[in-house]
């Protein structure tokens, strides 16, 4: 089943930026979490999905279509929500203002698509 996502150009921007910036600290988390051999096929997946948002970007059209799959938007999901989780707390923790936060403002519109399709297969399973 494919799954589409729709971001325009500052969202792709955005989270191509903060995945990148994550990479190495996700590879260190899925080898801690699931070994080595299967830590290894998670990255792949997280890398794909980052190829897939580069390329998006790339297009240079102001709406761009992502295809995904359902295990793509499972890990994309995963990572938003604890991404988006993790930047709350060290800005609570920092004391930082992020009510107007606008980089915080996208990430969280992306995590809310993201979580909207994984929602949308988790229905389409149950019936």
């Amino acid at each position: 089943m494919q799954l589409v996502l729709k971001l325009d150009r500052l969202e792709l921007a955005i989270l191509a930026l903060h995945m990148n910036i994550m990479r190495k600290s996700v590879k260190k988390g899925f080898k801690a979490n699931y070994g080595l051999l299967e830590g290894r096929k998670k990255i792949k997946l997280y890398d794909d999905i980052k190829e897939k948002i580069s390329e998006g970007y790339d297009e240079e059209m102001d709406i761009v279509i992502l295809p995904f799959s359902v295990d793509e938007i499972d890990m994309l999901s995963s990572f938003m929500n604890f991404y988006v989780l993790e930047l709350k707390l060290a800005a609570e923790i920092e004391t930082f203002n992020i009510k107007n936060n606008e980089v915080l403002r996208v990430l969280e519109i992306i995590k809310d698509r993201v979580c909207a399709l994984e929602q949308h297969v988790t229905n389409e399973a149950l019936y």
